[in-house]
């Protein structure tokens, strides 16, 4: 079963639109995917490599070309017909072209990731080949490998009872600090964490904000071996299921309030009419409004905010534009990133405002809806109408925005490093994440840590209480992660009623960028700059930068509606969102009604704590997996040196990806006349007016009203203005009526 037709129509022109359709005119129902890629690589070959003309077009036809390419790979369906592409996305995720077997979607999963992981390795090949060569002490990354043997003998000891289990394997929890060394080999902690990270077959990708990256090492291994890897990071803001589960979903509250009395919906509005304003005392409005606004706001208030916001965002847009063509000096740099002083200061002028504005919309609506004479008869209709709904998620947003940056984090890496995986190294990880050791050691690292947004918005420092009550994850594949199953650290464990479970919550909608690869984002990059980056790796601008550019290129290099837009920003993917609440009280303590967490353990003695869950999975996890025989084999098997990043890819070859260039014009051949001269035009040879001479322009200048009129302008001493994009012949017009080309 195959999702409606979306039709695939590129924004080109002329030449460029007529050879697109060309192309995918060959795209029938029996064309095989290797022929269908066939043909997006001899296009992109022809636009790199052979097109000389029409730079702007040739940028657009590479892009709509290398995202054709990542959609086709995203088993996307293409097929020509009645003169249009029509696109059909696959749901792998149900009863589709795919049975739904693990092995088979994993398959295809990794078949997509396979070419942006290939081309992260080739970005990392001297760091690679820096790893695996020997250091000054005589040691490499090599040594932290479990060799399959040696591990496979431990194990078999503590099978057959010579040696305890504990001793067999002894995990600890290493957390990475940049400049820390590693008392073995003398290799950088971080970069121990960044060459493990490179095995993973999803391709690595920088995130900005809070981090917290963890080795989990063998202290039974002589060189306490790697037995795996994990970071947490920001949490993203939208995840419908997760904002359920805790309560932060405006559908979810609705349905809820309905079910209460009116006296009780009061209660619950009053609570929402402070959340909003928690949220207006983190914004700086000095510049914004009045007090009296924000007090008692009126609609032409809100509405001089969002004027307000909107020429905020085009002031970045016009600085972003002035630093890539004049730059700017280190000292108008912004601590944000690569952008100017300048460009900070208006992108939160605009955040300041647009959520100023909402959050006041938000206070005018519920504080009438409070106060309304005739409350008993209209909160109901209320609840249940779009603007009910509006205010109540704007309200919702705003608690959340208090804590989703400070008191929730995402397990983005999980797993275990070969050959600790046969003995289930991955459970082992996931439930370390969650360990009483994770939650001191954010605590310890941010707690006065000022939060980079909240405090320019606020304009000054804010610092949240660093308690990490909840983790989250999603599987890599949606049919399921053994890892995650049944995965709980039981209360007895500490003594107490409360389990801490990675708990199934709901699924992605397959939303996301994780089928683009980098060579497409380089080429959407290039084809939507405009002469300048309009997409930054700024911390605050919003989503993710990859899919900032994703949404901004589909819409301006594809003709399609708002709901076909969203489709094309989606992989057939969708994931299973799991979360563990570390407190008793999470949701509680998320939604304000309780000042402290309640954590399932006392986390000052978070050493202990955490050897207590090592001990848990030993005796859970680790004991029964050695009663599996197979195992054994398998990790005698292990071949470390095969496992090598460096033997993945090709030693001597680096990655890059070719710009598209102006190309250079040839000197005018004075002996070309007639048929050859318009041929050259039309192939951009000689598409340039201001590079042709007078006389010879004037053989295909066709006189009109407009030359007298420019003429008898400029006779009468008027000024003349001449407006118009590149190429639409201005000067063309200029040369013939006053055949000097040193005026334009």
């Amino acid at each position: 079963m195959l999702n409606r037709e979306i039709p695939f129509r590129p924004r080109l022109e002329g030449d460029f639109r007529i050879r697109f359709y060309n192309a995918v005119s060959r795209i029938t129902e029996n064309t095989t995917l290797a022929d269908i890629e066939n043909i997006a690589d001899e296009e992109i070959k022809w636009v790199t490599s052979e097109c000389t003309f029409n730079l702007d077009q040739r940028k657009k036809y590479r892009a709509v070309w290398f995202l054709f390419r990542d959609l086709i790979h995203a088993s996307w369906k293409a097929l020509y017909r009645d003169g249009v592409l029509y696109m059909n996305l696959p749901i792998l995720n149900g009863n589709s072209t795919h049975d739904g077997s693990a092995p088979e979607v994993k398959q295809l999963l990794r078949s997509w990731m396979s070419e942006s992981r290939h081309e992260r390795l080739l970005t990392f090949i001297d760091f690679i080949k820096h790893m695996e060569a020997r250091n000054s002490a005589g040691h490499d990354i090599s040594e932290l490998i479990a060799d399959g043997p040696e591990l496979a003998n431990r194990i078999e000891q503590a099978h057959a009872g010579r040696i305890s289990v504990k001793q067999a394997v002894q995990p600890y929890l290493q957390l990475v600090t940049e400049n820390e060394r590693d008392q073995f080999t003398g290799l950088k902690i971080s970069e121990i964490w960044r060459y493990f990270r490179l095995t993973w077959s999803t391709p690595s990708e920088t995130t900005p904000g809070r981090t917290m990256q963890y080795l989990i090492r063998d202290a039974a291994h002589p060189m306490h071996a790697v037995m795996g890897i994990a970071s947490l990071e920001n949490c993203a803001v939208q995840i419908t299921c997760r904002d359920d589960y805790i309560g932060w979903n405006q559908h979810a509250f609705i349905e809820n309030i309905l079910t209460l009395s009116g006296d009780d919906a009061r209660l619950e509005f009053q609570r929402l009419l402070g959340y909003i304003e928690d949220g207006i005392s983190g914004i700086d409005y000095s510049e914004l409004c009045t007090e009296m606004t924000v007090r008692n706001p009126t609609d032409e208030d809100i509405r001089m905010l969002l004027d307000f916001a909107a020429n905020a965002e085009q002031q970045r847009q016009d600085s972003l534009r002035n630093s890539s063509e004049n730059g700017y000096d280190d000292d108008e740099r912004s601590e944000l990133g690569s952008i100017s002083t300048k460009t900070e200061q208006a992108l939160y002028n605009r955040k300041r405002a647009e959520q100023l504005a909402r959050l006041l919309i938000a206070k005018k609506t519920l504080t009438d809806i409070v106060n309304d004479p005739d409350y008993d008869e209209n909160w109901i209709n209320f609840c249940k109408s779009e603007t009910g709904s509006s205010v109540i998620r704007n309200a919702l947003v705003a608690q959340k925005t208090k804590h989703i940056g400070s008191s929730l984090m995402e397990l983005n890496v999980c797993g275990a490093i070969p050959p600790y995986n046969e003995i289930l190294g991955g459970k082992l990880v996931a439930l370390l994440a969650t360990s009483p050791q994770v939650v001191h050691d954010y605590k310890t690292r941010y707690e006065n840590k000022a939060s980079e947004i909240a405090s320019r918005l606020k304009g000054q420092p804010v610092c949240r209480p660093a308690e990490l009550v909840y983790v989250g994850t999603t599987s890599l594949y949606y049919v399921g992660s053994s890892q995650y199953n049944r995965l709980k650290i039981p209360g007895e464990v500490f003594g107490s009623d409360f389990d801490v479970v990675w708990k199934r919550l709901g699924m992605t909608i397959g939303f996301g960028t994780m089928h683009i690869s980098k060579a497409t984002t380089l080429s959407l990059t290039e084809a939507t700059s405009d002469g300048f980056n309009r997409i930054n790796h700024v911390f605050g601008e919003g989503a993710s930068p990859k899919m900032r550019l994703l949404t901004m290129a589909i819409r301006e290099l594809i003709e399609a509606t708002n709901e076909d837009s969203k489709d094309f920003s989606k992989h057939a993917m969708s994931r299973i969102v799991y979360g563990a609440c570390l407190a008793s009280n999470t949701s509680d303590y998320l939604l304000g009604k309780d000042d402290r967490p309640h954590y399932y353990t006392d986390m000052e003695q978070y050493e202990a704590g955490t050897q207590k869950i090592i001990d848990y999975w030993s005796e859970r996890w680790l004991s029964s997996r050695l009663n599996y025989e197979p195992i054994y084999e398998r990790i005698r098997a292990f071949d470390k040196n095969a496992f090598m990043v460096g033997n993945q890819i090709d030693g001597e070859k680096e990655w890059s990806f070719p710009q598209l260039e102006v190309a250079q014009m040839p000197a005018n051949d004075e002996t070309k006349a007639g048929l050859q001269f318009v041929r050259d035009f039309y192939r951009g040879s000689s598409g340039y007016a201001d590079h042709i001479a007078p006389e010879r322009l004037s053989l295909i200048h066709l006189k009109t009203r407009l030359d007298s009129a420019i003429i008898d302008a400029a006779k009468n001493g008027k000024d003349i203005v001449l407006t118009g994009n590149p190429g639409d012949g201005k000067t063309h017009i200029i040369i013939p009526n006053t055949g000097r080309s040193e005026m334009v």
